[in-house]
């Protein structure tokens, strides 16, 4: 039970913040279409009137399976989410009871272990020194809800990027600053299939795969999100498989009294 539980605090940093909060099952496949060549900026302009409108999500049952450093481990867990305010995280490893939360807002990130009534809290700056990579909390709401984005930037900057076609149906585009390396694959229907990214100052890297994009009333949205990420000394892969969801209803938040808890150093979680 104490190693499953270091398992999970570890991925909960490692992963949680990039999971993906919303999917569903399949009603109707979507036909992927032949991607016609169009200008960078036409085509980003195209991207982003194909992605999906989510002003909240509730992912009331959602399984995660786990690889790190090839100890593996599956759970149950759920997830909430208000657009520009905040992603909740709930683990629930036996018995339907949250065993640990994560909390991501605008400026920090807290991971409550509730079953040792343990607080730890980090703010971007910090992800950004264990990363390489400086992201925000908006980088992090585009990526898991499917949406275009270039990493530290509040909208996307055509000018910066460049595409090239993978196939008739596929199209790579590369997005590249100082420190950072980033590239999403579109398909035929314009909807990204694959980001990923990495750090030029260390050997960091992150992939996130969206796959079986099936329509959900009239919403199309991955059924599976597949992320794995790898600096050289560990490795991690997860997917997440989403049973029971629901968007832009009204969503209700819980609030811990952290009175009740202790605060303690993050780095603690990384060194278990």
């Amino acid at each position: 039970m104490k190693k499953t539980r270091m398992k999970i605090k570890k991925l909960l940093f490692l992963s949680a913040i990039f999971l993906a909060i919303v999917a569903c099952k399949s009603k109707q496949q979507v036909e992927v279409k032949t991607l016609p060549k169009s200008p960078i900026a036409e085509l980003i302009q195209k991207v982003q009137k194909a992605e999906p409108v989510i002003q909240t999500a509730n992912v009331s049952k959602m399984n995660m399976s786990i690889d790190l450093n090839g100890r593996d481990a599956s759970f149950n867990a759920a997830c909430r989410m208000v657009k520009d305010s905040v992603i909740q995280l709930s683990v629930i490893p036996f018995l339907g009871y949250e065993a640990f939360r994560m909390d991501i807002g605008t400026d920090s990130i807290k991971i409550y272990d509730k079953m040792n009534r343990k607080l730890y809290a980090a703010d971007y700056n910090f992800i950004a020194s264990r990363l390489g990579v400086l992201v925000s909390f908006y980088d992090l709401q585009s990526l898991l809800t499917d949406h275009f984005f270039c990493l530290g930037l509040k909208e996307p900057d055509s000018e910066a990027c460049k595409t090239k076609n993978i196939s008739d149906q596929k199209r790579n585009i590369t997005f590249e600053k100082e420190n950072i390396i980033q590239n999403s694959t579109v398909n035929g229907n314009y909807r990204i299939e694959a980001v990923e990214f990495g750090s030029k100052t260390n050997k960091y890297k992150m992939k996130v795969l969206y796959k079986d994009i099936a329509m959900f009333d009239s919403i199309a949205f991955p059924q599976q999100i597949s992320l794995s990420t790898d600096n050289d000394t560990q490795y991690l892969n997860c997917d997440f498989n989403i049973s029971k969801a629901n968007f832009n209803k009204p969503v209700k938040f819980t609030k811990l009294d952290e009175s009740r808890f202790t605060r303690e150093d993050i780095q603690k979680i990384l060194k278990k």
